[in-house]
This record gives C-alpha cells, sequence and structure tokens, in this order.
C-alpha cells in the first residue's frame, strides 16, 4: 500500500511539474523572458529562438534556429545591425507591448516597434513555421508583429513576400550583410527549382 501510494504522488508532481513548465515552451509573456542562455522551442520542437553566436566571434545575437539540424542553421535574427558584447542579454515583453533585445545595462538594442493600444497584454509565440508572433488577447488572434514579416536569413516556404498597401507594409528580404551573398544565391536556386 505504502508503495502505490509513493507511486501516485511522484506520479501527480510530474504531471504538475508537465502542466506548469510544457504548457508555455513555445511562448514569451510579460512575465516570461529569455535571459542569455535560455531560449524556447516551438510546440512540434522544429525550431528554437534564443541567443547565439557565430563560428569565431563573441557577439551574440538573439534569433530563430532549426532545432533537430545538427550545423547550426539561422532563420532569422533580431539585432542583426546590433550584437551583444557579453552574454547578459535578455529577450522580453517590454512595458509598451513591444518585444525588445536590451543588453546588461537595460538598454534596448532592438525592438518589434509596434503600437499597441489595447490593455490587454501582449506574448510572442514560435510556431512551427518558424515564424514568431507578438500579439495580444487571450486567443493570440490580433497578431500585433510576426518576424515573416521582416524575413532575413532564410527563405522559408511559409514566408509570403507581398505588398499591404492599406496598412503600408511591405515584405520582402532584407540579408544579413555576412550572408548577401548566400542569401543571393539560394533565392536564385530556389527560384530555379520552382520554375523547373
Amino acid at each position: 500500500m505504502g508503495k502505490t501510494i509513493s507511486y501516485s504522488v511522484l506520479l501527480a508532481l510530474i504531471s504538475c511539474f508537465y502542466l506548469l513548465f510544457a504548457t508555455a515552451l513555445d511562448t514569451i509573456t510579460p512575465s516570461k523572458s529569455i535571459k542569455d542562455p535560455e531560449f524556447i522551442i516551438s510546440q512540434n520542437v522544429v525550431f528554437q529562438l534564443g541567443f547565439f553566436s557565430l563560428a569565431n566571434s563573441s557577439s551574440r545575437y538573439v534569433g530563430i534556429l532549426y532545432n533537430q539540424i545538427l550545423v547550426q542553421t539561422v532563420v532569422c535574427v533580431a539585432n542583426r545591425n546590433r550584437p551583444l558584447k557579453d552574454s547578459f542579454g535578455i529577450l522580453n515583453i517590454s512595458d509598451d507591448g513591444n518585444l525588445v533585445v536590451s543588453n546588461g545595462k537595460a538598454k534596448v538594442l532592438w525592438s518589434s516597434h509596434v503600437n499597441n493600444t489595447t490593455l490587454n497584454p501582449t506574448t510572442a509565440q514560435l510556431l512551427d513555421s518558424g515564424n514568431l508572433v507578438l500579439s495580444n488577447g487571450d486567443d493570440g488572434a490580433s497578431s500585433l508583429w510576426e518576424s515573416f514579416e521582416d524575413p532575413s536569413n532564410a527563405f522559408l516556404q511559409t514566408i509570403k513576400i507581398s505588398i499591404d498597401v492599406k496598412k503600408g507594409r511591405k515584405v520582402e528580404i532584407k540579408s544579413w550583410k555576412a550572408l548577401m551573398i548566400h542569401l543571393m544565391v539560394t533565392f536564385l536556386l530556389v527560384l530555379n527549382l520552382s520554375i523547373s
């Protein structure tokens, strides 16, 4: 009888631990930020969002990377023009509802730059498509900003290059300076494959 109770208690504790932590492994909230070297993972473990460095560099970046590929494959970088000089970076949701990358001295190096006019708190969720979506409201239906609206390092199949005249948005590929040639070659290969 004593062992049965022990196993039941252990199972209940494991279940509570799983529910507490596993339900939001893909989301950043006003009360849950990411500090270097932490990261979040999309629901089906396809992508991760967190801090990384390039080979032979001590600079730190915040980006979306493929999670299960052994070779570091970066999809999108937030602070590509303003890298962190140490490992004290933080990615969080600021008081005005923006997603921001700050250094250890609370200096903002990158921001999503959205105007959140509602009182609902914003959340950022990493989807299995590789898109990071900043939204407000409980249902997450009201998107304020998406990483797919500012593609930089890779052209994923689900990214749509477009122009929204009403909103004044233009989705276009913007290469990271060091990867411009690589991106152009990749784009030409993708274009060639789609025409064939």
